[in-house]
Order: C-alpha cells, then structure tokens, then sequence
C-alpha cells in the first residue's frame, strides 16, 4: 500500500515588487524563496510551495485599491517533486550572457 503524500504537488508562485504578489493561503506551505536578480536588481520572488488538491492562492495588486484574486492552484503548473519545481525556477535564470540569478532567501 503506497504512502500518503503530504502534498497534491508543487507549484512556483511568483510576486513582483511594486505590481503584484501571490499570497499564500490554508493548503498552501512554503517551502523555498527565491529572489530572481536581473542586473543586479531584483526583479522577481519566487517561492516553491507544497500544495493541497483545492487549495487557492491570493494575489494581490501592490497599488491602490490593492485588488486581490483567489486563484485555485488547479490551473498552476503542478510539479510531483520540490526538485521539479526547483529545476523549473532555474531555468529561468538561465539566459546564456545576461547578469540574472537566483539568490534563494
């Protein structure tokens, strides 16, 4: 008989400061934080999160009047393993000679 998992899967949310950031919620844990450095500014936070089959994430614009969304991580990519999503996030920095890097939190 196969082992429970804890989680459904994985998913990456990403905020960007000063637009936007994913907020996370009941069946939603972090696991990992990443800053994504672009000449060296930081342009991007992503964060691994181990996910509920129903869970929603909220997102939340950083402006006035600061609307927020509740998206249902269904319609996220879904990674099996922290590892994938891991690769996932990397390959986002990963732009042969540009100034861009991960720095994890």
């Amino acid at each position: 008989m196969a082992t429970p998992t804890r989680f459904a899967g994985y998913v990456v949310l990403t905020s960007k400061p000063g637009l936007y950031r994913t907020e996370a919620s009941a069946g939603v844990e972090i696991m990992e934080t990443y800053d994504y450095v672009f000449y060296g500014k930081t342009k991007a936070v992503f964060q691994i999160a181990g996910v509920a089959e129903d869970a929603k994430v909220r997102i939340v614009e950083d402006a006035p009047p600061h609307t927020a969304n509740r998206v249902p991580t269904r319609v996220m990519e879904r990674f099996g393993t922290l590892d994938e999503a891991r690769r996932a996030i990397e390959q986002l920095a990963n732009f042969g000679t540009l100034d861009a890097t991960l720095v994890r939190r």
